[in-house]
C-alpha cells in the first residue's frame, strides 16, 4: 500500500464517517443567522454578516482539525497489518496526514462556499480576499492537525483533543499573552519558553481584514504560509519518531 493510497483511504473515510456532512450543516445553520444578523444589526450589517459568517466556518473547520488529527493518525488493531508489512511505520504517518490535509482542504473549500452561498442568498456581498482566508485558514488546520496528531500518539485520544484545544486557545492569545502572563505572575523566562513551543496561530487571521476591506499582502501569506508549513514538517516528524517507538495495539 502506497503513501497515495494511504491518503486517498483517509479521504474515503472522511467521507463515509460523515464528515463532509459538516458542510450542508453548516449552510443551513448560516441561512437564517445570516437573515438574522441582516435584519437586526443597525448599520454596518454587511460587515457584521461577514464576521460572522468566516467565524462559523473557522470554528467548524477547527473542530474538524482536532477531531480529524486525533482519530486518523492514532494506530487502531485494525491498521496494525499496515505497519507490519511492506509500508513502514513513517510511510503510514506520511500517508495518513497527507489525506487528513486533503480533507482539511475540501472542508475548507466546501465551508467557504456554503458561506458564499448564505450570503449570496440573503442579499449579503461576500468579503473580499476569500481565497487568502481560505488558505490560510488550511494552513491553521494543518497545523492543529500536526498537533493533535502528535498527542493522540502520546496520550489517550480524549486527553489528546482537550490538550489541542487548549494549545489552540493558546496559539490565538497573541498580545493578550503577554498580560496573562504579567497577570499571573510567571517568570518571564519561563513564560517565554511556554509561548516559543506553541504555533504563532494568529499569523493566519486575516478575517478582521477582509470584513474591513483592508488589502491582504501577498507576502504575509507567503511568510504565514511557510510559518504553518514549517511546523506541519515538524509536527509530523515528531509524530513518525513517537510512532516508531510506539507498541501497536
Amino acid at each position: 500500500m502506497s503513501v497515495a493510497l494511504l491518503a486517498r483511504e483517509v479521504v474515503r473515510e472522511a467521507v463515509r464517517d460523515r464528515w463532509m456532512h459538516a458542510i450542508p450543516l453548516t449552510f443551513v445553520a448560516l441561512v437564517p443567522l445570516t437573515w438574522g444578523v441582516r435584519h437586526m444589526a443597525i448599520g454596518g450589517a454587511v460587515k457584521a454578516s461577514n464576521d460572522i459568517g468566516l467565524t462559523v466556518v473557522w470554528l467548524v473547520g477547527s473542530l474538524t482539525a482536532v477531531l480529524l488529527g486525533v482519530h486518523a493518525l492514532r494506530p487502531r488493531a485494525d491498521q496494525v497489518w499496515v505497519l507490519t508489512r511492506p509500508i513502514s511505520r513513517s510511510q503510514f504517518a506520511l500517508g495518513r496526514f497527507l489525506g487528513v490535509l486533503a480533507t482539511l482542504a475540501l472542508q475548507v473549500l466546501g465551508l467557504t462556499l456554503a458561506w458564499i452561498a448564505a450570503a449570496t442568498l440573503n442579499g449579503i456581498p461576500p468579503a473580499g480576499g476569500l481565497g487568502w482566508f481560505t488558505l490560510l485558514l488550511w494552513v491553521e488546520l494543518g497545523v492543529v492537525a500536526g498537533m493533535a496528531a502528535l498527542l493522540s500518539n502520546l496520550v489517550g485520544p480524549v486527553l489528546a483533543g482537550l490538550c489541542t484545544v487548549a494549545l489552540w486557545v493558546a496559539g490565538h492569545l497573541g498580545d493578550e499573552y503577554h498580560r496573562l502572563v504579567e497577570e499571573s505572575g510567571v517568570p518571564a523566562a519561563l513564560a517565554t519558553t511556554l509561548y516559543s513551543v506553541v504555533p504563532d496561530l494568529d499569523l493566519f487571521d486575516v478575517q478582521q481584514q477582509l470584513v474591513h476591506d483592508v488589502v491582504v499582502e501577498p507576502a504575509r501569506v507567503g511568510g504565514a504560509t511557510a510559518y504553518g508549513l514549517a511546523w506541519m514538517t515538524a509536527l509530523l516528524a515528531l509524530t513518525m519518531i513517537v510512532l516508531s517507538r510506539k507498541d501497536l495495539p
